[in-house]
């Protein structure tokens, strides 16, 4: 199985995992800054006693697969396309354009181990459970840090008859993961799996460059309006579905011009161009545009929607 394409192809996978014959923890820290962006540190650990890391692999299989957590918490596997619906598992090749640089950084940090520091003075970021079958390797990614200090805070933990105080760092495993790497593929279990490859600051860049090719068609009014609704807000998660032959299609024909606008009720200026003169309009043709706006069926509205595709 190359790719994962149903939450049952998910489910098989978590069920094969306790198969898996070798398996590392690396403790994960990402830095973050404004020009670079995210970039990677690790430090491979060891778990006593031997075999732990196996048991703890059969927790978190069983907790998505025999306690239900699989099958209650999502409906479908989709590919990534920036809207974050609960319920949803969502797919994203290690090539993509959104995130190769970040993702080959990542793996390269994984297979490099390179944090020599005692973990006392390293704030982490999360672990990475990596598991190999026969040459077949899956990463299990937590974003959280796992690593809790319990110095000078009067916790006690029981030793035969006596309760003996916690001095000491204490390493917490969860039963659920953030993300989940196979065969080439990213698996976004939650939100919170944007912050591994710096989501926010490539769909910010690509937003930027989106908007700078909508200004060199000239179909809006007041470029610098457009320009600042545009890459501002929510606005630029929107351009991670931005279609081109949306507005190529707006930019070769006046008269598609005008029907659009006049379907979504955006005013069309004297030198035919769409009227960027208010913010609503401004946030109408990104709606437009990245496919955020479409048709009430019963009564022909203009509408907001998270998402669209074509039916079969």
């Amino acid at each position: 199985m190359d790719i994962l394409r149903t939450i049952d192809d998910v489910g098989n996978l978590l069920n094969n995992i306790k198969q898996f014959d070798v398996w590392s923890i690396h403790l994960l820290k990402i830095t973050q800054s404004s020009r670079n962006g995210a970039t990677y540190l690790t430090k491979q650990i060891a778990l006593s006693p031997t075999g732990k890391l196996k048991e703890i692999i059969k927790c978190i299989s069983d907790s998505y697969l025999l306690k239900g957590y699989l099958e209650n918490r999502y409906e479908t596997l989709e590919e990534y396309d920036g809207v974050n619906i609960g319920k949803i598992i969502y797919r994203m090749p290690g090539s993509s354009e959104l995130i190769i640089d970040k993702y080959q950084a990542f793996m390269s940090a994984i297979n490099n181990s390179n944090i020599d520091d005692d973990i006392k003075s390293v704030k982490f970021s999360g672990y990475v459970l990596c598991g190999d079958l026969n040459g077949e390797s899956i990463k299990l990614i937590s974003l959280l840090n796992p690593i809790s200090s319990y110095e000078n805070k009067l916790r006690f933990l029981w030793d035969k008859s006596t309760f003996k105080e916690i001095k000491s760092e204490v390493l917490q495993i969860k039963e659920y993961v953030d993300v989940i790497i196979y065969k080439g593929y990213v698996y976004f279990m939650n939100i919170n799996a944007e912050r591994l490859f710096d989501m926010e600051r490539t769909y910010r860049k690509k937003c930027e460059k989106d908007v700078e090719c909508i200004l060199e068609k000239n179909i809006v009014s007041n470029a610098d309006l457009f320009e600042e609704i545009a890459t501002s807000g929510h606005n630029p998660r929107k351009f991670l579905s931005f279609n081109k032959k949306n507005l190529d299609s707006l930019t070769k024909s006046k008269e598609k011009r005008k029907e659009i606008a006049k379907i979504f009720k955006i005013k069309i200026t004297k030198e035919g161009q769409l009227d960027t003169s208010t913010k609503k309009s401004c946030d109408d043709i990104v709606k437009i545009l990245c496919n955020k706006a479409m048709l009430e069926p019963f009564d022909n509205q203009p509408m907001e929607v998270e998402g669209a595709k074509r039916w079969d």
